[in-house]
């Protein structure tokens, strides 16, 4: 049995100081600072990217081997302004997997599913639409009170889930690639990494649209701009349609990439990752290892039903306040 990294250790080398070492530094522990750890020992699960749910298990590691072969290759192209549609579509699709495959985003997508079921269970019932002739009436009517109560809830299998969040791999490349890119290089200053590295960032103060910014050396990181009007244009598979999306340079000032760093602690799930023990990335842990990314449900209703809307943000733990 492998013991398969869902961070994958060709990105999270590119992380580490001269011995070739990480330094961890956990969310949920006790102590903060770790000792320090190769990229071999941290974020796998044994067996971790075989899903049963596919005709080939190992589908997963299938289209990442290539990929992982072109990474180092590809950012320092990128990095030197060096973009071609190739070199684009495989980081794209190397990030994609990068944000599929966490424990984080299982979880998340775990409880998407649930809420889905439960919230439509519970619509069901209030429209009176459950009902069996095999039952008496009154089984049936103690049947609807215990959904409407949310007596009734829906757990749905981690393997399908990771399984639903593999199936987005059809897709997810497409957007990240046809979208434009913001490389964002630190003048001194450092990016941290961590076991969730391709997160959500929401600029100002808009919670609706999402950008996604992934960390990709200590002094270079990504920012992603999804087009929504790509995302019908994708989902019929009219691709000849999308743009290449255009690849801008900045340097950026240290109050942003603290910026950056704080909202990746915000949404790491255990570890964070950088290459010495620093004061300030233990401090900037400690003081939010309360956050954590969450996936939530809203439900809309409408005149011939409801609208479910799925969002995946970040939110502090009351449990750790």
């Amino acid at each position: 049995m492998a013991d398969d990294h869902y961070v994958a250790q060709t990105y999270l080398k590119n992380f580490t100081n001269s011995d070739g070492m990480l330094i961890p530094y956990f969310k949920n522990g006790k102590a903060i600072v770790g000792k320090p750890k190769s990229p071999k020992s941290v974020c796998y699960v044994p067996d971790g990217s075989s899903n049963s749910y596919f005709s080939d298990p190992r589908i997963l590691e299938e289209f990442l081997t290539p990929l992982e072969n072109n990474w180092n290759d590809n950012l320092e192209k990128l990095e030197c302004g060096e973009v071609t549609p190739i070199v684009k579509a495989e980081i794209a699709s190397y990030l994609s997997v990068l944000r599929v495959n966490t424990p984080t985003a299982i979880r998340q997508s775990q409880t998407s599913l649930e809420g889905l079921v439960n919230s439509t269970t519970k619509f069901i019932a209030s429209q009176g639409l459950f009902h069996s002739d095999k039952f008496s009436q009154e089984f049936n009517d103690e049947m609807v009170a215990r959904m409407m109560n949310d007596e009734f809830s829906c757990d749905v299998n981690q393997e399908y889930a990771h399984a639903k969040n593999i199936a987005i791999l059809d897709q997810l490349p497409i957007t990240l690639c046809s979208s434009d890119w913001k490389v964002l290089l630190a003048n001194g200053d450092k990016f941290l990494t961590s076991d969730n590295p391709l997160c959500l960032y929401y600029p100002g103060n808009n919670a609706m649209v999402g950008w996604f910014y992934a960390p990709l050396k200590p002094n270079m990181a990504l920012l992603i701009r999804p087009d929504p009007e790509h995302s019908e244009i994708i989902k019929e598979r009219r691709y000849d349609e999308l743009p290449d999306g255009n690849v801008e340079y900045g340097k950026i000032k240290s109050k942003f990439v603290f910026t950056f760093n704080q909202n990746l602690v915000r949404h790491a799930e255990e570890k964070v990752f950088f290459n010495q023990k620093a004061d300030w990335v233990a401090r900037l842990v400690k003081l939010n290892r309360g956050w954590k990314a969450v996936a939530q449900v809203d439900t809309l209703p409408t005149p011939n039903g409801q609208i479910n809307i799925v969002r995946h943000r970040v939110q502090e733990d009351q449990d750790k306040l």
